[in-house]
């Protein structure tokens, strides 16, 4: 089965498990979606292939900026509104819009917090760095001990 048919009969699931109030739980569509690989005896690992495609898929339908409208508005996207729950963008409450907002605050929380630590080492590293030293694993075995 090629990617194409995957996606076809994936989005078929997502259709069909969408709610008329536009929520979708990627809980039921990977369920769904894996017992559909099951049925093709060639296919290896049907549980991480059905975990990578609706993780695809769900990162694929996240809002994005446009330069042409400005806006992040794209009423097929998808909002968070749970651990793997979503809501079809053009369908979401004022209440779906702010638990969107505090997934998208936390994620940046942590983006942030990620480049910080990213910061604080490099900056160490290249501080580090003397006449003697070639290079990074040089700095990294004299001065910080690295032994790997």
């Amino acid at each position: 089965m090629g990617m194409n048919n995957r996606k076809v009969a994936l989005l078929q699931i997502v259709a069909q498990l969408t709610t008329a109030a536009g929520e979708v739980d990627l809980v039921a569509v990977k369920a769904q979606y894996k017992a559909h690989l099951d049925v093709n005896p060639h296919l290896l690992d049907t549980e991480a292939l059905a975990q990578r495609d609706v993780r695809d898929l769900d990162h694929s339908r996240r809002p994005r900026a446009t330069a042409v409208q400005g806006t992040l508005f794209d009423p097929e996207a998808w909002l968070p509104i749970g651990e793997a729950q979503r809501v079809v963008m053009a369908r979401a409450t004022q209440q779906q819009c702010m638990t969107a907002l505090q997934y998208r605050t936390q994620s940046h929380l942590e983006e942030v917090t990620d480049y910080n630590r990213d910061l604080q080492y490099w900056n160490a590293r290249i501080g580090a760095f003397q006449p003697h030293h070639q290079d990074l694993e040089d700095v990294e075995r004299q001065v910080f001990g690295w032994s790997g």
